[in-house]
């Protein structure tokens, strides 16, 4: 196994630890300090922040990574690199703050928790100025680790020493955005300082125009993923009360942890699959030797979670709940689908198919908004959780279809 991609996934897995660790910690003191329905405001406005974030990262997270690793021998292209991207992201974020106020202006649940996403907002900026793109390309994984674990621990911190009472929920999605600036602002302050980066002033409007067009399609690729992923609170919010759309957020972020294991091999992975991209014998030696073996311990991890839904009930909210049984049971397929789709996403991705793998899943978007707001209507949180599983498995069938036909030719290897 290459060994970039073992030093990559190992401080990443240290990361993912993290991303369990802490939330299994404040989740249970969240429910019980602010209660099941607050926690479930908050959880639907951090989700419209996470949906937000993807505009504003614009798919840099890939075209970023993608162009650092190649001119990362070139300090003159990186700042290049580096400055159009933290140009656009701070145009975008003017965008997001419109959005926010037509969001409060048109959903009757915001309408009445204006100050919580107002509040939630400081999210989007945090996570905006994160520059992950920029280490990744460098295969800095220890940096991306180091950033995130201090914004995570710093937010658990500020938590438990504001977050009192009931009241105080509308603190919870700031103090999580002020762990994720305060990580931000040293990634950018470490990137100029120690990678000999520098901000260039001239052009600005004109590089910003050119980032925008130039990633049309993979962002338009990245807001879908993230519409569909991040939907699913406003949607059940519509038309449930708070307590179900509570617990159902608390199992939407139960999975969603698990999904960030899937985030995080592909990160590790994708820069070697960029190189082997066009020779299939590597690509099959990839599978057996990578793969293959992290899809078996995904398929262990859902074995996991579906037979020990009471026990992880009882963690989270101190006590059985049957609906929340089930609903995780149900959700805990979803990473198993995605991970289906990991080598056919990371192909298209490396062979620069923009177009395609933007055809994909803003197909996607179509087939989850006219299934999800029938079956939430009529099956409430399980028409929810039943049109995430459809929508994945879409998504997944779909790659698979486009990678085979495109390489049909080719495929004479045998895993």
């Amino acid at each position: 196994m290459n060994k970039n991609i073992i030093r990559n996934f190992s401080y990443l897995s240290i990361l993912q630890v993290g991303n369990y660790v802490i939330p299994l910690i404040t989740i249970p003191y969240l429910i019980k300090t602010i209660g099941v329905e607050k926690y479930g405001l908050v959880m639907v406005a951090q989700s419209s922040m996470i949906y937000l974030s993807n505009l504003v990262d614009y798919g840099f997270g890939l075209t970023g990574v993608r162009e650092i690793s190649i001119f990362r021998n070139s300090p003159q292209k990186l700042s290049l690199v580096f400055t159009e991207i933290l140009m656009t992201k701070s145009f975008l974020l003017i965008v997001g703050i419109i959005f926010t106020v037509i969001l409060i202006l048109v959903y009757p649940k915001f309408s009445d928790q204006s100050l919580l996403l107002i509040s939630s907002f400081l999210i989007v900026i945090g996570n905006s100025f994160i520059p992950i793109y920029f280490f990744q390309g460098l295969e800095k994984m220890q940096l991306i680790t180091a950033l995130n674990l201090f914004s995570k621990i710093f937010f658990t911190l500020l938590i438990f020493v504001f977050i009192k009472s009931k009241n105080e929920y509308i603190l919870v999605n700031l103090l999580q955005g002020i762990g994720a600036l305060i990580s931000g602002i040293i990634g950018i302050i470490i990137a100029i300082k120690f990678y000999s980066i520098k901000i260039i002033s001239n052009k600005i409007i004109r590089r910003v125009k050119y980032r925008l067009v130039k990633n049309w399609n993979i962002s338009l690729s990245s807001i879908s993923i993230s519409f569909y992923m991040n939907s699913n609170g406003l949607v059940l919010g519509y038309f449930a009360n708070e307590e179900i759309t509570g617990l159902y957020m608390i199992s939407e972020k139960l999975i969603f942890l698990i999904r960030q294991l899937l985030t995080i091999f592909s990160q590790a992975v994708f820069a070697h699959i960029c190189v082997i991209q066009d020779d299939l014998k590597e690509v099959f030696k990839f599978s057996k030797t990578v793969y293959l073996p992290f899809l078996i311990f995904v398929f262990f991890l859902f074995l996991l979670m579906f037979l020990l839904s009471d026990i992880v009930s009882q963690l989270l909210i101190q006590n059985s709940n049957t609906e929340l049984r089930t609903y995780i049971k149900l959700f805990s397929i979803v990473p198993l689908i995605v991970c289906l789709n990991i080598p056919f996403n990371l192909l298209l991705l490396a062979r620069n198919m923009k177009k395609t793998y933007s055809m994909i899943l803003v197909s996607s978007v179509f087939f989850y908004l006219i299934i999800v707001l029938i079956f939430t209507k009529y099956f409430n949180v399980y028409g929810t959780i039943i049109s995430t599983i459809l929508t994945e498995a879409f998504v997944t069938v779909s790659m698979i279809l486009v990678v085979y036909k495109i390489n049909h030719s080719k495929w004479n290897f045998t895993i």
